[in-house]
């Protein structure tokens, strides 16, 4: 079994405490870099880039599942939303070295994001179904 897609996602863009919303420009890109579709349900790996007080990178990390939020009470941002299992710093995993988060290649990660957004510039929204 492979492993879940990775997004990025903005944790400033939180529904509450357990959900953050997919409703972003970066996670439509990489959704289509990766040939997925979103779907309720689908188990995804998140993070959003952060570092610690002294500058290192410390990215924020997460694991879920995709739940999508009916009805029109709601900015359209919020129509994708991640049900968070787990969310971390990645300093916080440094001693469990069988976990995914160790696996990644953060400057390749970057990398190959830049220059996929470089060359499909996409529409101006993120994934919505307004």
């Amino acid at each position: 079994m492979s492993d879940p897609p990775l997004v990025s996602v903005d944790f400033n863009a939180m529904w509450d405490k357990h959900h953050v919303s997919l409703g972003t420009l970066g996670v439509k890109w990489d959704l289509e870099r990766q040939g997925v579709q979103i779907a309720d349900g689908l188990r995804l790996r998140a993070f959003d880039v952060d570092a610690d007080s002294e500058g290192h990178r410390d990215n924020i990390v997460c694991e879920g599942v995709v739940d999508h939020l009916d009805g029109t009470n709601h900015p359209p941002k919020f129509d994708w939303l991640l049900a968070i299992d787990w969310i971390a710093h990645e300093s916080d995993l440094r001693d469990d070295l069988q976990h995914w988060v160790h696996a990644v290649e953060w400057e390749h990660e970057e990398r190959v994001r830049s220059e996929w957004r470089s060359t499909h510039p996409g529409a101006a929204r993120g994934l919505s179904r307004r």
